[in-house]
């Protein structure tokens, strides 16, 4: 699993614009988290199988690039060896920032 981390402009088009990133890659959505940082400003996370790191550079970058994004962060996730497939062992992390 790989989970994203974004800083951005609260707008819906821009939203859109970063999911459309993801369905382009054809992954699988597994939660999409938002927290408001201020009236004009949003934190999001997005909860993603099917990419590999290689792939998930790409997306982070491609997203870094929308007019609106000012910083992206990813995680790839191993899930715990406990049976129950919770994600909770961070395996990297690549940080992109403008």
């Amino acid at each position: 699993m790989t989970a994203f981390y974004l800083e951005m402009a609260g707008a819906a088009d821009l939203l859109c614009r970063i999911v459309g990133l993801l369905a382009q890659h054809d992954v699988r959505i597994i939660a999409i988290a938002s927290e408001r940082m201020s009236v004009d400003r949003l934190r999001l996370r997005i909860d993603v199988t099917g990419l590999d790191p290689a792939s998930a550079r790409i997306v982070a970058a491609k997203m870094l690039r929308c007019i609106g994004v000012e910083h992206v962060e990813t995680e790839a996730i191993d899930a715990c060896s406990t049976g129950n497939g919770i994600a909770c062992a961070p395996a990297a992390t690549i940080v992109a920032a403008r």
